[in-house]
């Protein structure tokens, strides 16, 4: 595998995909933890199709699909957890209403826009090898922000995803930190969209959680060993694409799901 990875890396777009594998890798599991926390793991799938809205703006009107993208996921992830917390409207419902009027939305421009459809399933389906130099850039430093902005805090991102009760009570301003929380994973859907489209995405980011839960550890640990699968999943889903000519996105998930398989054989074996 090693060796093989090393071969690969004599190809500039490979180099792209494995730098922006890696940079997703790391993200997609520290918001997919919290929103398993918050039992939100439906609103990855949710503004994952409604950020499709953004990528078909901004393909008709000529514009960087990732920042259009970001713009919508993280508006619509603000605007459902404000409706969230009126308490006379259950979750589910809003992110259905949410994903029905996104798709809709996402319809109405692709008909409006003529030659976007192949540019599109990219975004449906992930296209990590055709990451460009630019885009690669964005990868890095928004990455980077989302990473140190977790880091510092992550001890109340976890109370407020537990117990927002409790963390009023507490003092924190929970209006600001589910407002930061929601601009962190609209950032990582825009990102992750690349690389594994929107119809995988929640593949990404909630099945690494789900397979450390199974292994009964704590938060740190938790979080450490979604990434640990999340990015040999990815890694090694990229090297296989390539040499089986297969789509990276769907070898990712099907690895992913091996992993998460394993971890519950050994939570049913070894307690």
């Amino acid at each position: 595998m090693i060796a093989d990875i090393f071969e690969i890396l004599q190809y500039d777009f490979m180099v792209r995909a494995f730098l922006a594998g890696v940079i997703v890798s790391l993200i997609a599991p520290l918001m997919g933890f919290f929103l398993v926390i918050r039992k939100f793991s439906l609103m990855v799938d949710t503004l994952a199709h409604i950020s499709l809205v953004g990528v078909a703006g901004s393909l008709l009107f000529q514009f960087n699909p990732l920042f259009g993208a970001m713009l919508v996921s993280v508006g619509a992830g603000i605007a459902m957890d404000r409706l969230r917390s009126l308490k006379n409207i259950f979750s589910d419902t809003v992110m259905a209403i949410f994903m029905s009027g996104g798709l809709a939305l996402t319809l109405i421009l692709f008909s409006l826009g003529n030659g976007i459809g192949v540019n599109m399933l990219n975004y449906l389906f992930g296209s990590i090898t055709t990451i460009t130099q630019s885009e690669i850039l964005l990868f890095v430093i928004l990455g980077i922000i989302v990473l140190i902005t977790v880091f510092l805090l992550r001890k109340k991102l976890f109370l407020i995803s537990y117990d927002e009760d409790l963390a009023v009570i507490n003092g924190m301003n929970t209006k600001l930190y589910n407002a930061l929380f929601m601009l962190l994973v609209g950032v990582t859907i825009s990102l992750a969209i690349k690389a594994i489209g929107a119809l995988l995405m929640g593949a990404l980011m909630i099945i690494p959680v789900a397979s450390a839960m199974q292994l009964g550890y704590g938060m740190n640990k938790t979080l450490l060993y979604s990434i640990i699968f999340s990015l040999t999943s990815v890694i090694a889903g990229i090297t296989f694409s390539f040499y089986l000519d297969l789509p990276s996105s769907a070898v990712i998930v099907i690895l992913l799901l091996i992993t998460f398989l394993a971890s519950a054989f050994i939570h049913r074996n070894h307690g």
